[in-house]
């Protein structure tokens, strides 16, 4: 995999203005911010149905099926997620945290959705956008961690993995408080849309955090700039001083 490492950057003479020891600094705090930031929600929201199948099937009058056909279409918009991921990682590469901060906000308004559509064609339309962003999300994230750490990219890959398979155990787990645990047929909890809210908010709230980024980053966002390389730049221009 070919990584471009050199990114434009409005702010890149304030960098050169530091001491090594500074960026150096600067840098390893920034990068373990965007690391935690863009594996927080991963594969979450996709295994949220199960545990609240019986609960939401009762609530939207739909069948088991109903709502597992809709929920298969997710991995339909996967599809259609990879290759777009690769399509924007390519051509959008100064712009991955924006790219995310729509995919959280198409997560966010996906899963409000779910709970509140009775109809398996909106539900179906509601997990494909949810599919796609997440697909999206991932690939997008995988590129952020290898331009993060590209001397360590094999652990970096790892702990994202890592994230999305806590992800994958806590995200059922989230909604056992908000599910009906009578063994009633016909019972279930009003509460069952709560583990949706939670979700969206926490995109919504990741969304919100990558813009910030964006925008304050280390003088940042596209700065990803050694140390090493500035001096090689320092270096340079003595030389050429000297040669005038």
């Amino acid at each position: 995999m070919e990584i471009n490492t050199t990114f434009k950057c409005e702010d890149n003479r304030l960098l050169l203005s530091e001491s090594e020891e500074d960026i150096k600094h600067v840098k390893y705090s920034w990068k373990i911010i965007k690391t935690v930031t863009i594996s927080i929600s991963e594969g979450i929201a996709i295994v949220i149905l199960p545990p609240v199948l019986h609960d939401l099937s009762l609530k939207l009058d739909m069948t088991y099926t109903e709502l597992s056909i809709a929920n298969s279409m997710a991995s339909v918009g996967a599809i259609f997620g990879a290759i777009l991921g690769g399509v924007l990682t390519k051509k959008m590469g100064n712009y991955l945290d924006l790219i995310m901060v729509i995919v959280h906000l198409v997560n966010a308004a996906a899963l409000l959705g779910v709970p509140f559509s009775n109809n398996v064609v909106a539900q179906s339309i509601e997990w494909w956008f949810q599919g796609m962003a997440m697909t999206v999300g991932f690939v997008v994230n995988n590129v952020m961690v290898v331009r993060l750490w590209p001397e360590k990219v094999g652990s970096a890959v790892l702990i994202l993995a890592a994230f999305g398979s806590l992800g994958n155990i806590f995200g059922p787990m989230l909604a056992v408080p908000f599910v009906s645990h009578d063994d009633s047929v016909d019972s279930f909890s009003p509460l069952v849309f709560f583990p949706f809210v939670i979700l969206a908010i926490l995109f919504i709230a990741n969304a919100i955090n990558l813009s910030l980024q964006h925008v304050v980053g280390p003088r940042g966002h596209l700065c990803y700039v050694s140390a090493s390389t500035i001096t090689v730049d320092r270096e340079e221009d003595f030389k050429e001083s000297k040669r005038a």
